[in-house]
């Protein structure tokens, strides 16, 4: 049996945590894996998985960024352990265990303006990974992408190897639409869902630009005080999973605005859902097919007009798009987390996984 400790506490997000979370419960209900030392953060907390671990501490970080520095620096001197580490946040720790990084914040690799604060934020993140990554340690990502920005930034002697995104632990919403589900008395208003958080990088002030006339009515999952609501647009606030998906049930689209993205988790439940998506044209976006998808320019908001336009013209004709998910996403040579974990590096190997199995 294999014995690994756990590092969830620098993880946060919404996304991020729904991600990890579903990677710790495959570890968890894996019977050649045993964790050791479980090491949370009071948000995502879970006493679920806890009980899985010999030991199990939350932390806090009492100085926000710099208690964080201050962790990776020191983390051999007062949390050392023989186990080999699985780190859910991003950067790797000063250690001399073997660790497993799932890299999911895609601003890492972000150029921003000399004089903002993330340009030294980020700017010191990219020295940390650079310092403690070792040769023997393993860089988790959950895409090319993402793969591509890790070889060009660290170079290509760090190991970078693709999760797979098939697990059923992920919760991927288990329907499949085949039409528009619009009323009678609103079957030309077009319906749409854009859920994200409300920071910078998901550009909420383009919803701005989407006029009543526009027949179009979209939900946000961010609070009313955060931007400013008319007719077009309801902030419906932070919702559930399950939530969203009873939205993906009846929505017409998936609108997403965002710049930066290491995974895209809505876009990826919208593919999986089998409905139209309005996105930006992006690095995260570039491997979109266009036959499904009405693509803006970030820097022109009249494009979003146009784009919402197109794609109202198009569902009002009957169109619906055809996504298939394992063939959009899924490459046979990606590596289930249990494969990695339990130290394998045979790719012939890792194709043997059924996507039926448990990790």
């Amino acid at each position: 049996m294999k014995n690994i400790d756990i590092h969830q506490i620098n993880v946060f997000g919404l996304g991020a945590i729904k991600f990890s979370n579903a990677l710790v419960h495959d570890i968890v209900n894996n019977k050649s894996i045993k964790i050791k030392n479980f090491y949370f953060n009071k948000y995502n907390f879970n006493s679920g998985y806890g009980e899985a671990a010999a030991e199990s501490a939350i932390c806090s970080y009492r100085f926000g960024g710099l208690s964080r520095v201050f962790e990776i620096l020191c983390w051999r001197f007062y949390r050392e352990q023989n186990a080999d580490i699985l780190i859910l946040g991003d950067l790797p720790l000063n250690t001399r265990a073997k660790q497993y990084v799932l890299c999911q914040q895609s601003l890492i690799f972000k150029s921003f303006s000399l004089f903002s604060i993330n340009y030294l934020k980020f700017g010191l993140f990219r020295i940390l990974f650079k310092l403690f990554i070792k040769r023997n340690d393993v860089v988790l990502v959950q895409n090319a992408q993402m793969k591509q920005y890790i070889h060009q930034y660290f170079g290509h002697e760090i190991t970078v190897e693709i999760l797979d995104l098939r697990s059923p632990s992920f919760g991927w919403p288990k329907f499949f639409r085949n039409g528009r589900l619009g009323s009678r008395l609103h079957e030309n208003v077009i319906r749409l869902i854009y859920p994200a958080a409300f920071v910078p990088h998901k550009n909420h002030h383009l919803l701005s630009t989407i006029k009543r006339e526009l027949m179009v009515d979209v939900s946000v999952t961010v609070d009313k005080n955060f931007i400013e609501a008319h007719g077009s647009v309801s902030c419906i606030g932070q919702v559930s999973r399950e939530t969203i998906y009873e939205f993906y049930e009846k929505a017409d689209a998936l609108l997403f605005l965002s710049s930066n993205e290491s995974l895209g988790m809505p876009i990826l439940e919208a593919i999986k859902c089998n409905l139209p998506i309005v996105c930006p044209h992006a690095e995260y976006t570039k491997e979109l097919p266009s036959e499904n998808c009405f693509f803006f320019d970030l820097d022109r908001p009249d494009t979003l007009v146009k784009a919402l336009v197109a794609l109202r013209r198009r569902l009002l004709s009957g169109w619906w798009p055809n996504w298939n998910f394992d063939r959009q996403f899924y490459n046979p040579s990606h590596f289930p987390i249990d494969a990695i974990v339990l130290g394998s590096s045979n790719k012939n190997t890792c194709k043997n996984y059924s996507s039926k199995e448990n990790l």
